[in-house]
């Protein structure tokens, strides 16, 4: 395939245009549009524009008009122009209050979630929803899928646009999506003007995503000129205004000032914004398609994709690297946080261990009482092929289409030999960030995608947290005053290297990330992280439940140096005296699991924990109790019964004490 695309000529007498001089274009433009006060329903609001989809221009590669494309050239300065933009308002939630359900371009709020809390005459078997509305997941069926659960006021829509105009110096404009046959509801994205474009809800098939349009966005422009940033989370219109947007934005605006090429930035809804995590292989498609529509529609590349993440989100981000299906786009960086890595065993360790996962059987079945022990999909909520499946079951086979967790970890997961093997073809460059003490992604899980991509040789720079969990890297690298997210440092240098002018779209990836391992470690008062180098092999650490029932089990997940022989030992507080001792040895994949069955007359209260290692050459390290996240004592309370209340409210209450301004740290202890 010709993936030669645009890159702006070098003039050595470039035609004047202020950036002040735009913007007063710009707006004599849309000062006229009156789609502002109009609805997305009347004659004038259904007025289309020509310039708007281009979706009969040729496929990346073409150069059918680049002789004569000339780009504006954006500068980016304090201007006054932030509210005075035109917008395309209101945003569309795609959900109709009066219909219940998906209406194209409705502003409705879906209020999806019904109120926490089970009934006084609760039993176990019954159907007690998470969502309203008789909502009920199943695979490739996800709530969410085609509309955003909230709706956007006029006002905040627009002090968002402000603020990043703020940040950046360049006004930013709300557009309304076009029709399923690309013809606009109202004007439309605006070509070639120093403004970054967001036009929301854009549909594509079971799915919805919003696309930023770069300065200087040019409709005619041929096609494969903008490199593509994309992120697959959960609701679109949350992602957008209250999430991952702002940075999007922010990082889009730069990339298409002073003269850079612009790229372009998605944010889709992973195929289904509540139960869905992105793990079937119809939902991989949905992101195919999105690509491919952004290349045709908005001039977007498919071959220069980078894809970024956290959580969920990390996942897909490495979900559509290995591209699978091998669908005619290719992920040149894959920025991924704390990603799910082995969504069979993930599953089964649903369990007081990693309190996250209590509330994800939930939202996957949604059913509110799925997370408890001994808990079977009931026939009541209508789908037979999940009734009678466990919990762990019934959450496992709505993500993937399967409940057997061995078919789940090959042929649904990072970790699965087909992934890893895709991954390793790609050539993609990776930047994976992952967290010791994580409540919802297990920690072992992390290791061992890091540890696979080192075997491989594969590209990739490997950012390990240590005392932390499920959130980003806090750091003052490089002489800062202040602390910043170290993801946001590569995606900025990995967005400006592909704004350059000067990179031959046609020719080679250049360097993107720094390959190699390293450490950081949280200072538990600060919240600061520091790098530093492991005395002897990898990190020892082990994950613990902060509380546990009688009668029941419960994981603990050790990480360490292969050979690594450990001792976990529990001191009953009250009396003082030794409760029991665990073994085990480090494997060579470096994560070991324990299931402690506790028997229903263990004695009620609080357990403390230490560990004793011998190392491989004999070596031996005591660890003692606080050596958890925050300095706290690790003890876990055997409680007599297990909590009669919602997922929810469960979820809170076996939270154990994390690191100030590190959300979802889990529990248990570390070496360092």
């Amino acid at each position: 395939m010709n993936t030669r695309s645009y890159a702006p000529p070098i003039r050595t007498a470039p035609r004047a245009h202020s950036w002040r001089a735009a913007s007063l274009a710009l707006f004599a433009i849309i000062s006229g549009c009156a789609t502002t006060n109009e609805p997305p329903g009347s004659d004038a609001a259904n007025r289309d524009s020509a310039s708007s989809s281009d979706l009969d221009h040729a496929s990346d590669g073409s150069s059918a008009g680049e002789a004569a494309y000339l780009p504006v050239v954006c500068e980016a300065v304090a201007t006054p122009a932030c509210d005075s933009v035109a917008h395309e308002l209101p945003v569309p939630s795609h959900f109709s209050t009066a219909s219940l359900g998906f209406s194209f371009m409705a502003t409705g709020e879906a209020d999806v979630f019904m109120p926490a809390g089970l009934p006084a005459d609760y039993q176990m078997g019954g159907c007690y929803p998470v969502y309203r509305r008789g909502m009920m997941p199943s695979v490739d069926n996800y709530v969410a899928d085609r509309y955003s659960g909230i709706a956007i006021p006029d006002a905040e829509a627009q002090t968002w646009a402000t603020a990043v105009c703020n940040s950046t110096g360049v006004p930013l404009r709300h557009v309304f999506p076009p029709r399923a046959d690309g013809s606009q509801v109202a004007q439309g994205p605006i070509s070639r003007a120093c403004v970054t474009q967001v036009v929301h809800g854009v549909l594509a098939g079971d799915s919805v995503y919003t696309v930023f349009l770069p300065p200087d966005w040019d409709a005619a422009a041929p096609a494969g000129t903008y490199p593509i940033l994309f992120n697959g989370h959960y609701d679109l219109n949350t992602n957008v205004f209250r999430e991952a947007g702002s940075l999007f934005a922010r990082l889009v605006t730069k990339s298409g000032v002073a003269g850079g090429r612009g790229v372009i930035g998605v944010l889709w809804n992973g195929g289904g914004a509540y139960a869905s995590r992105t793990m079937s292989s119809h939902a991989a498609d949905l992101a195919a398609a999105v690509i491919e529509e952004v290349a045709a529609r908005y001039r977007g590349n498919r071959r220069w994709v980078v894809t970024m993440g956290g959580s969920r989100g990390g996942g897909t981000a490495l979900t559509i690297a290995a591209n699978l299906g091998a669908h005619p786009y290719r992920t040149v960086a894959a920025i991924a946080l704390v990603p799910p890595a082995l969504i069979g065993e993930h599953a089964q360790l649903g369990s007081v261990t990693y309190p996250g996962l209590l509330h994800a059987a939930g939202w996957s079945t949604g059913l509110q009482d799925a997370w408890r022990a001994g808990w079977s999909y009931p026939a009541c909520a209508g789908h037979p092929e999940l009734t009678g499946l466990l919990g762990w079951q019934a959450h496992l086979k709505v993500l993937t289409g399967t409940s057997d967790p061995e078919v789940a970890n090959n042929e649904h997961s990072l970790l699965g030999a087909a992934s890893m093997a895709a991954l390793t073809a790609s050539g993609t460059q990776i930047y994976l960030s992952v967290g010791e003490h994580d409540e919802i992604v297990p920690y072992a899980h992390q290791v061992r995608l890091g540890l696979a991509l080192v075997e491989r040789a594969l590209p990739a720079q490997i950012e390990v947290l240590v005392r932390g969990g499920h959130s980003s890297i806090r750091t003052r690298l490089g002489g800062e005053a202040s602390a910043y997210e170290l993801h946001e440092r590569v995606l900025e240098k990995v967005i400006a290297t592909l704004a350059a002018p000067d990179l031959d779209l046609a020719g080679p990836v250049p360097p993107l990330v720094t390959k190699g391992l390293r450490f950081h470690r949280v200072d538990r008062v600060s919240g600061q992280t520091e790098v530093f180098t492991p005395s002897a092999g990898y990190p020892f650490s082990v994950d613990l439940p902060y509380f546990a029932v009688a009668g029941q089990r419960f994981p603990m997940v050790a990480v360490g140096e292969p050979g690594t022989s450990y001792t976990l030992t529990a001191v009953y507080l009250p009396s003082g005296a030794e409760a029991g001792s665990f073994t085990g040895t480090i494997p060579a994949s470096m994560t070991s699991t324990t299931w402690v069955d506790l028997p229903v007359d263990q004695p009620l209260g609080k357990y403390s924990w230490t560990a004793r290692l011998v190392r491989a050459g004999g070596s031996i390290v005591d660890i003692p109790a606080t050596a958890t996240p925050t300095g706290t004592a690790c003890t876990t309370e055997v409680l007599a019964t297990e909590p009669a209340i919602d997922y929810s409210a469960v979820y809170v209450a076996s939270k154990s004490p994390a690191l100030s301004g590190y959300a979802n740290t889990n529990w248990g202890l570390s070496e360092y």
